[in-house]
């Protein structure tokens, strides 16, 4: 029988998790078309971040798609280091969307607010699926 670091989070479960993730950022990012498609109707610059909150939009459904599509989860501790990646990528995405919004012209501000708003999406469901996942391999792991 394997030792409690040795065990690991059910495949099921995972995927379950994962799902549910899924299933977020794919709501999240049709919320994020209308709201985009919204702002890319109004002058510049208010345009350009209009756009580029469809065009995150857009990519994050390409990412989501083939999960739900073609689902499972081979390795749920490597699901669990993507989304530690993830995360720190998110954080880079903030940070240089504030940067933009302090130093660039009124264009780069307008790019630069919607990369922080997706940012800031894709780092709260990224930090939720990744806190799942370390809970429930804290559970399977728990000796007794």
């Amino acid at each position: 029988m394997p030792s409690g670091s040795q065990m690991a989070l059910s495949h099921p479960v995972a995927e379950a998790l994962l799902a549910a993730h899924l299933d977020r950022l794919l709501l999240a990012s049709g919320i994020s078309i209308v709201v985009g498609a919204g702002l890319a109707l109004r002058p510049e610059p208010v345009r350009i971040g209009g756009g580029m909150t469809v065009g995150w939009a857009l990519v994050n459904i390409l990412i989501a798609l083939p999960g739900k599509l073609n689902p499972g989860v081979s390795d749920p501790m490597n699901l669990r280091d993507v989304l530690a990646v993830n995360c720190g990528l998110n954080v880079a995405y903030i940070a240089v969307a504030i940067t933009l919004m302090i130093l660039g012209k009124p264009r780069a501000k307008s790019a630069g607010a919607a990369v922080l708003v997706q940012g800031l999406i894709l780092f709260v469901l990224d930090a939720v699926l990744f806190g799942q996942i370390v809970r429930q391999w804290a559970e399977v792991s728990r000796p007794g």
